[in-house]
């Protein structure tokens, strides 16, 4: 079975920023308008390649937490509000955890 395909399913979706207050900003945003429970934001160091360049960069990483009905209009959300061009969305599966947060998560993602 496709960890996905269950709507009710909690899931984990990673994205990042350049900096401390897109994070923030984003991660408010995205809270206020139900599409996670919650978000988790993270200094990091990043290193990719860009238009053919190697890339060194400091950035802010997101671990936003909702469920697989959330996720098509998250995504659509960061892509709209994101500063990026090509912003990360990723999404990873749960299949456990403390059933009191679940349960939270749920009610607050509905």
């Amino acid at each position: 079975m496709n960890p996905f395909d269950d709507p009710d399913a909690p899931c984990l979706v990673l994205t990042s920023t350049a900096t401390e207050a897109q994070a923030e900003s984003l991660a408010a945003a995205i809270v206020k308008a139900h599409l996670a429970a919650c978000v988790q934001m993270h200094p990091v160091r990043s290193v990719y390649c860009w238009e053919g360049a190697l890339q060194r960069e400091s950035e802010w990483a997101l671990n936003i937490k909702t469920r697989n009905a959330r996720f098509a209009a998250l995504e659509a959300f960061i892509r709209a509000h994101h500063p990026y061009q090509t912003p990360e969305v990723l999404r990873l599966p749960i299949d456990g955890g403390s059933a009191d947060y679940l349960r939270w998560l749920d009610a607050q993602t509905r």
